[in-house]
C-alpha cells in the first residue's frame, strides 16, 4: 500500500508540473512566427534593416558597429577596431553603402554593407552627428569636439573637398535627427543651452537662413518633426494639445485639436503619423499610454484608436503595439487585435519593415546598458 500511495504522489506531482509548464507555455508561447534570435553585449543605440536581408546595429563607445545577417542569424561581420559609434544619430546608408562618424576621429566613413570594407574615409572639420544625402552629394552636421560650434556642411564625392554651408550662432547642446530636404532647403532641428528648440531651414545653394521657428520642448525631450515626403512638415505640442502642420510651399501653420498628449512621440510609415495619448500612472514600472491618435496626411483624417501600450509604430494597414510584455497586431480596416509573441524580459525598442519585427529585449536593462549582459534580439515574420 505504501508503494501505492508513493505512485500515486509521484503521478500527482508529474501532473502539477505538466500543468505549470502548460501554463507557462502558454504564458510566454514560443511563436512560430519567430526566425531569429541574436544576442549582443555592449550598449546598442540603433538597429535598422538594410534590404530585408542584413540588419544594421551600432552602439555607443565600446561597441562598436556590427552587420547580422538575417537568413544565416549570425553576424555577417563586425567593426570595433576603430570604434564605431554613432551615438547621436543612425548611420545613413545609401547605395548599398553605410556613411557613419566615429567619436574618436574627425572622419566620416564609407563602408560596403556586404563585405564590411572601408571603401573611403573623409576627414572632416569636427566630429559628424548627422548625415544625409541629395543629389550625390553628402550633408552633414559637423560637431567640433569640445563642442563650441556647430556647422552644416557638405561633402562632394567626386573631389573628396568639404566645404561649410552654415555655421549656427546660438549655442546648441543637441541637433535631431534626420535632416529633412525640401527642394534647394535643409531643415534642422536644434536644442539649445537655454532648452528652447528651434527649427532652420538653410538654403542649401547659399547658406542663407530662409527662417527659423520656435517648437515646443520640455527639458532634453525635443519635438521631432516629421516631413511627409510631399511638402509639409509636422510636430506636436505637449501642453497644448496640438498637432501642427506646415506648408513649405505657401509658409502657412495649421493646427488639429487633440484630447490628451503625453508624449512628443511621433512616428510615420509614409501615409500615417502616428500620435501618443494619455499615460496612465498605476506606479512605477506599470505606466502605460492609453489611446492613440493615427493621422492620415493624404486625407487629413485623424482617427482615434483606443488601445493600451508601452510602445507602438504604424506599419502599413496595421499597428504593432506591446503591452505587458506581450506584442499585438492591430488591423486598421477590421479594428481587430491579436497577439503575435510574448516575452519575459522588457522591451527596449522595436523596429519594422512589411516584412519583419525585430525586437530588442532586456533582461535588465541597467546591466545590459552598461554591457554586463547582453541584448536579446527577436526577429518575427509579419
Amino acid at each position: 500500500m505504501e508503494k501505492m500511495g508513493n505512485y500515486f504522489k509521484f503521478i500527482f506531482i508529474l501532473l502539477i508540473l505538466g500543468l505549470l509548464i502548460l501554463g507557462i507555455n502558454r504564458y510566454y508561447p514560443e511563436n512560430k512566427d519567430v526566425l531569429r534570435k541574436f544576442k549582443l553585449k555592449g550598449d546598442v543605440y540603433t538597429a535598422q534593416f538594410y534590404d530585408d536581408s542584413k540588419i544594421i546595429v551600432t552602439g555607443t563607445m565600446g561597441f562598436g558597429l556590427k552587420c547580422l545577417d538575417i537568413e544565416k542569424g549570425k553576424v555577417h561581420w563586425s567593426e570595433d577596431k576603430d570604434k564605431i559609434v554613432s551615438t547621436l544619430n543612425k548611420p545613413f546608408i545609401y547605395n548599398g553603402c553605410l556613411f557613419t562618424g566615429t567619436d574618436r576621429s574627425n572622419c566620416i566613413y564609407r563602408i560596403d554593407i556586404s563585405t564590411g570594407e572601408y571603401l573611403e574615409i573623409y576627414e572632416i572639420d569636427g566630429i559628424a552627428i548627422l548625415t544625409g544625402i541629395s543629389d550625390e552629394q553628402l550633408y552633414f552636421i559637423a560637431r567640433a569636439e569640445d563642442y563650441s560650434s556647430y556647422k552644416l556642411q557638405v561633402l562632394d564625392f567626386d573631389t573628396g573637398n568639404v566645404s561649410t554651408i552654415y555655421e549656427f550662432q546660438d549655442k546648441l547642446i543637441h541637433v535631431r535627427d534626420p535632416l529633412i530636404f525640401y527642394k534647394d532647403y535643409i531643415l534642422v532641428s536644434t536644442l539649445q543651452k537655454n532648452d528652447r528648440n528651434f527649427l532652420y531651414s538653410i538654403n542649401r545653394k547659399n547658406g542663407n537662413l530662409i527662417w527659423k521657428i520656435e517648437l515646443p520642448v520640455t527639458g532634453m525631450r525635443m519635438s521631432n518633426v516629421i516631413y511627409d515626403e510631399e511638402d509639409s512638415i509636422y510636430w506636436v505640442d505637449r501642453d497644448k494639445n496640438l498637432l501642427y502642420e506646415k506648408n513649405l510651399e505657401t509658409g502657412s501653420i495649421d493646427s488639429i485639436q487633440l484630447e490628451d498628449i503625453t508624449s512628443f512621440c511621433l512616428k510615420f510609415d509614409g501615409e500615417h503619423i502616428l500620435i501618443y495619448g494619455k499615460m496612465e500612472e498605476i506606479g512605477t514600472p506599470n505606466m502605460y499610454y492609453s489611446g492613440l491618435y493615427l493621422y492620415n496626411v493624404n486625407d487629413r483624417y485623424i482617427r482615434t484608436i483606443h488601445i493600451n501600450y508601452n510602445n507602438a509604430l504604424v506599419n502599413d494597414d496595421k499597428i504593432i503595439y506591446e503591452y505587458r510584455n506581450k506584442i499585438f497586431i492591430y488591423y486598421l480596416e477590421t479594428g481587430e487585435s491579436r497577439e503575435i509573441y510574448s516575452f519575459k524580459e522588457e522591451l527596449v525598442d522595436m523596429f519594422a519593415t512589411e516584412k519583419y519585427l525585430l525586437l530588442m529585449l532586456a533582461r535588465d536593462v541597467v546591466k545590459a546598458h552598461v554591457g554586463y549582459e547582453p541584448y536579446k534580439y527577436v526577429l518575427l515574420s509579419l
